[in-house]
């Protein structure tokens, strides 16, 4: 293969220069001032897929990228702000503007979702309150005896209701209490 040592070569000089935090220092620091980690690559000529495989498999670098993406973000803010100020003293065609002020809101709401998106999560829990209810009045019943009295029975009628009549709860043995949780 004649393009293998070439390959090699340029891998080699890569694997150099991401082992060195200088390396990623500047890079964080660029993407923060605004600039893509296409463009950074570029300017640093490295190859993107070869710093994105490096940044998926260690968590601290992970961790220093989503902040620089946030900080990207607060960057095209910052730039938008510019824009508006532009187009307030007439140095920008209010139509050009809002085009750019759309794009540059899009990158932001796309790098910081959270902060700038238009999507708004909202997490609902639904509860049984019934079956909470029940479930507590089992614990508090639990192994007590319920005795109603009634008047003495008519013995004429035949649905007449005994004089006494006993009810036992089970108890936690006889039909356990499945956890809610």
């Amino acid at each position: 293969m004649a393009g293998a040592p070439v390959k090699r070569e340029r891998h080699d000089r890569w694997d150099k220069m991401i082992a060195q935090p200088a390396f990623w220092d500047s890079v964080f620091e660029l993407m923060s001032e605004g600039q893509s980690l296409t463009v950074v690559c570029q300017k640093k000529q490295i190859g993107y897929s070869y710093v994105m495989r490096r940044l998926h498999n260690d968590e601290e670098l992970k961790l220093r990228y989503a902040a620089a993406r946030q900080a990207r973000a607060q960057s095209h803010v910052e730039q938008i702000e510019q824009h508006l100020d532009d187009v307030i003293d007439g140095a920008m065609d209010p139509h050009v503007g809002r085009v750019v002020i759309d794009g540059r809101k899009w990158l932001a709401s796309r790098m910081d979702p959270q902060l700038w998106g238009d999507k708004q999560q909202h997490s609902v829990q639904v509860l049984d309150v019934t079956k909470m209810h029940l479930d507590a009045l089992k614990i508090i019943n639990q192994g007590t005896t319920i005795t109603i009295e009634t008047d003495t029975p008519d013995s004429d009628d035949e649905r007449s209701i005994p004089a006494s009549v006993t009810v036992s709860l089970p108890t936690q043995e006889e039909t356990p209490l499945k956890s809610s949780t």
